[in-house]
């Protein structure tokens, strides 16, 4: 699948965390990079969000990796994606495209605040 606007990004994901012996043990993190397309959010994509995280900066990216949000069930953490500008974004939505053409996912995130 060829990219527009396409990016070698990097991927921190953390491993759920588990229960050991009664004690509470983080999960591990993993790096890998992805090649994606990396785009401004617009105002119909951020229709999909909650209201509060609509005032962030956020990008919308198209992957043939898989990408991760939150699973409280799992307690999965979501993915970091570093953007082209450095910045760390955490990963708020992920819409799977699995028709047997070409399956990829769409993937929204916001920017991580320092401090």
């Amino acid at each position: 699948m060829s990219l527009i606007n396409s990016f070698t990004l990097t991927v921190s994901r953390k491993s759920a965390g588990s229960y050991i012996n009664g004690r509470w043990t983080n999960g591990s993190t993993t790096t890998f990079t992805i090649n994606t397309s990396w785009q401004p959010a617009t105002g119909r994509d951020l229709v999909a969000l909650e209201e509060g995280m609509r005032q962030s900066t956020i990008f919308k990216g198209y992957s043939l990796n898989e990408i991760k949000t939150i699973d409280p069930e799992t307690l999965q953490k979501e993915d970091i994606i570093t953007g082209p500008d450095g910045y760390n974004y955490r990963v708020v939505f992920v819409g799977p495209w699995q028709n047997g053409i070409i399956d990829h996912y769409k993937f929204m995130a916001i920017r991580v605040k320092e401090g």
